[in-house]
Protein backbone atom coordinates (compact mmCIF):
# COMPACT_ATOMS: atom_id res chain seq x y z
CA UNK A 1 0.00 0.00 0.00
CA UNK A 2 1.55 3.19 -0.79
CA UNK A 3 -0.36 6.50 0.35
CA UNK A 4 0.53 10.55 -0.61
CA UNK A 5 1.91 12.31 2.05
CA UNK A 6 -1.45 14.13 2.90
CA UNK A 7 -3.12 14.71 6.23
CA UNK A 8 -6.69 14.14 6.91
CA UNK A 9 -8.80 15.39 9.30
CA UNK A 10 -10.59 12.22 10.44
CA UNK A 11 -10.15 8.52 9.52
CA UNK A 12 -13.66 6.77 9.19
CA UNK A 13 -12.73 2.64 10.89
CA UNK A 14 -15.56 0.49 9.45
CA UNK A 15 -15.10 -3.14 11.08
CA UNK A 16 -16.80 -5.89 9.59
CA UNK A 17 -17.05 -9.60 10.01
CA UNK A 18 -17.52 -9.91 13.73
CA UNK A 19 -20.24 -8.64 16.23
CA UNK A 20 -21.10 -7.95 19.83
CA UNK A 21 -18.15 -8.40 22.62
CA UNK A 22 -16.15 -9.88 19.68
CA UNK A 23 -16.32 -6.64 17.66
CA UNK A 24 -15.90 -3.83 20.83
CA UNK A 25 -12.66 -5.93 21.60
CA UNK A 26 -11.35 -5.41 18.12
CA UNK A 27 -12.44 -1.17 18.26
CA UNK A 28 -10.87 -1.49 22.05
CA UNK A 29 -7.51 -3.35 20.77
CA UNK A 30 -6.87 -1.52 17.53
CA UNK A 31 -4.48 1.28 17.51
CA UNK A 32 -6.23 2.71 14.37
CA UNK A 33 -9.47 3.13 16.23
CA UNK A 34 -8.37 4.89 18.93
CA UNK A 35 -6.90 7.77 16.35
CA UNK A 36 -9.84 8.02 14.13
CA UNK A 37 -10.46 11.33 15.14
CA UNK A 38 -6.84 12.50 14.98
CA UNK A 39 -5.32 14.45 11.53
CA UNK A 40 -2.73 11.93 10.53
CA UNK A 41 -0.30 11.81 7.72
CA UNK A 42 0.04 9.32 5.56
CA UNK A 43 2.91 7.85 6.98
CA UNK A 44 1.09 7.50 10.25
CA UNK A 45 -1.85 6.18 8.92
CA UNK A 46 0.40 3.54 7.31
CA UNK A 47 2.07 2.68 9.61
CA UNK A 48 -1.18 2.02 12.11
CA UNK A 49 -3.01 0.08 9.21
CA UNK A 50 0.11 -2.29 9.33
CA UNK A 51 -0.92 -3.30 12.85
CA UNK A 52 -3.95 -4.09 12.12
CA UNK A 53 -3.93 -7.67 11.18
CA UNK A 54 -1.35 -8.69 14.62
CA UNK A 55 -4.02 -6.42 16.35
CA UNK A 56 -7.22 -8.23 15.54
CA UNK A 57 -5.87 -11.71 15.84
CA UNK A 58 -4.91 -10.47 19.59
CA UNK A 59 -8.87 -9.23 20.34
CA UNK A 60 -9.93 -12.23 19.20
CA UNK A 61 -8.52 -14.83 21.19
CA UNK A 62 -10.07 -14.35 24.22
CA UNK A 63 -13.06 -15.62 22.13
CA UNK A 64 -11.45 -18.47 20.83
CA UNK A 65 -10.46 -17.74 17.39
CA UNK A 66 -7.08 -17.82 16.82
CA UNK A 67 -6.27 -18.49 12.88
CA UNK A 68 -8.60 -15.14 11.81
CA UNK A 69 -7.97 -13.58 8.12
CA UNK A 70 -8.03 -10.07 8.09
CA UNK A 71 -8.15 -7.22 4.96
CA UNK A 72 -7.95 -3.99 5.09
CA UNK A 73 -8.76 -1.73 2.63
CA UNK A 74 -8.20 2.37 2.10
CA UNK A 75 -9.82 4.80 0.41
CA UNK A 76 -8.63 8.38 0.91
CA UNK A 77 -10.94 10.55 0.73
CA UNK A 78 -11.54 13.86 -1.26
CA UNK A 79 -10.72 17.25 -0.11
CA UNK A 80 -11.96 17.76 3.25
CA UNK A 81 -13.48 14.15 3.62
CA UNK A 82 -12.28 11.59 5.81
CA UNK A 83 -10.38 8.74 4.84
CA UNK A 84 -12.04 5.54 5.24
CA UNK A 85 -10.59 2.22 6.56
CA UNK A 86 -12.59 -0.92 6.04
CA UNK A 87 -10.88 -3.48 8.03
CA UNK A 88 -12.66 -6.98 7.19
CA UNK A 89 -12.83 -9.59 9.65
CA UNK A 90 -12.89 -13.74 8.70
CA UNK A 91 -12.62 -15.20 12.48
CA UNK A 92 -12.28 -18.59 11.15
CA UNK A 93 -13.30 -21.55 13.20
CA UNK A 94 -13.39 -21.08 17.13
CA UNK A 95 -10.97 -23.60 19.34
CA UNK A 96 -13.28 -24.65 22.53
CA UNK A 97 -11.29 -26.04 25.33
CA UNK A 98 -13.18 -28.69 27.60
CA UNK A 99 -11.74 -30.01 30.58
CA UNK A 100 -12.20 -33.57 31.56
Amino acid sequence: MVLSSVAWAKTDVAIGGVSGDAERNVETTLTLYRYRDESLDSLALQRLVERVPGEVDKALQPFGYYHSQTAVEVVAGEAEEPTQVRVTITPGPRSVWRTT
